[in-house]
């Protein structure tokens, strides 16, 4: 079963990747998948969303401003998910391939991603004093 989900990962991934020269089509893709996976009642699919985010960074598909305003939030929200392996994979993703990749972000994708971090520290502190 997990080979059935890194096989489809891959195909999203090349997906992607083909559509990144249609800045209208890519967008309104992004959408779509964070809409289908992200969003998802099937925690299996909220995980290969986060799954889909590695291999978008690792294979550096997306601009990191593209992925950083259109897809992070999506994964960054995943991290409140109520299943433990959909947060896992989040961190893991987080972790291993976007804080790794920390110094070669552009100036904008950092400001971008370091508002995320911080917005995600907040709502931990909110929800730690409530």
């Amino acid at each position: 079963m997990i080979g059935y989900y890194l096989s489809q990962i891959f195909q999203v991934t090349e997906l992607v990747k083909h559509v990144s020269t249609e800045p209208v089509l890519l967008r309104g893709l992004l959408g779509d998948l964070a809409e289908w996976f992200a969003h998802s009642k099937r925690w299996n699919q909220r995980q290969t969303f986060a799954l889909l985010c590695s291999q978008l960074v690792t294979k550096r598909v997306l601009s990191e401003e593209l992925f950083a305003c259109d897809v992070l939030p999506h994964l960054l929200d995943l991290s409140w998910d109520s299943v433990p392996n959909v947060r896992l994979s989040v961190a893991r993703t987080v972790a291993t391939n976007i804080m790794a990749q920390g110094e070669e972000l552009s100036v904008n994708a950092h400001h971008i991603f370091m508002r995320c971090v911080l917005l995600l520290i907040h709502r931990i502190d909110c929800k730690g004093n409530a």
